[in-house]
């Protein structure tokens, strides 16, 4: 086994996938294993394989956000027609059928705000939620003594300070 690996034996290896060795290359091509190794180390084949996979990992995630985003835009269009139907609807007809196009025109409404990335309901923030909180739970009443504890806090900064 004394061949000479040929320079087509990257993309052979690179082709095996993600089961792909040194061994089945040596195989393929009728060389030692020491043979592709060295042709490897001295070509740089982990490096290239890397750069490889990110590429086509870089393309798949390009692929995904592009459909995704013509998906939406799909979508908004048939809830921009729901709610053109919808609002036509509650123009044209007596109140007393408002229903199905009140609940028409709520549902696309809800939907664009989702694709669009806004919140669909009301929610509280977190931080009205800390504040309502630390003031419920961490207020004092008026009947509290909290002297010894200040008189503690400044005896505290007195030797800190001096």
């Amino acid at each position: 086994m004394n061949k000479r690996l040929p320079a087509d034996a990257f993309a052979y290896y690179l082709h095996l996938g993600p089961d792909r060795g040194y061994a089945a290359v040596a195989e393929h091509f009728g060389v030692s294993k020491r043979t592709v190794t060295t042709a490897a180390a001295r070509e740089k084949w982990q490096e290239r394989v890397a750069q490889a996979d990110a590429k086509v990992r870089d393309e798949a995630q390009r692929q995904y956000v592009d459909s995704v985003r013509l998906m939406n835009e799909q979508h908004l269009k048939v809830l921009q027609f729901v709610l053109s139907r919808g609002l036509d609807s509650l123009r044209n007809a007596p109140p007393a059928s408002f229903g199905d196009a009140l609940r028409a025109v709520g549902m696309a409404i809800d939907k664009e705000r989702l694709i669009r990335g806004e919140a669909t309901e009301r929610t509280e923030s977190v931080e009205a939620i800390v504040k309502r909180e630390t003031e419920r739970f961490l207020t004092t009443s008026a009947g509290d003594d909290w002297s010894r504890f200040e008189a503690e806090g400044s005896e505290t900064q007195d030797a800190d300070h001096g």
